[in-house]
């Protein structure tokens, strides 16, 4: 299973869900806003989840780009599991799996890695562990 990647145009990053070629490539957007003179920038979130529909803005005025990306990528989970009828829960597509649930395992995925620690990485003591 390939995985996604964020694609950077200027003020906007784009996650494509279909080639990028197709003329009504399905894909995420997180966007910045522009603003007033020595504001920090804001972001908003927006996505097409159906070929051929209008891009839909879902969020305005995120703080930065990557708390866009996470807000995106989760609507776009529930979205695409209410539209194909299917559940949003994460996991792993059996043999069986149709479309919609192999590509919701692909955006889940893109959101977990963005928190997983690094390869290697000890994790941190749980809170009220033992820790010695």
């Amino acid at each position: 299973m390939s995985t996604f990647t964020w694609r950077d145009r200027g003020d906007e990053r784009l996650l494509y869900l279909d080639d990028p070629a197709l003329p009504q490539a399905r894909h995420l957007t997180v966007r910045r806003q522009p603003g007033q003179p020595g504001d920090d920038p804001t972001w908003c979130a927006a996505c097409v989840l159906v070929a051929g529909e209008p891009e839909r803005e879902v969020g305005d005025g995120l703080l930065d780009a990557g708390f866009a990306e996470d807000v995106i990528l989760k609507y776009a989970i529930q979205g695409l599991a209410q539209l194909h009828g299917v559940s949003p829960v994460p996991g792993i597509p059996d043999e069986e799996a149709g479309e919609a649930e192999v590509l919701i395992a692909r955006l889940w995925r893109v959101l977990t890695e963005r928190w997983a620690p690094p390869e290697g990485a000890s994790r941190p003591a749980e809170a009220g562990g033992d820790e010695g």
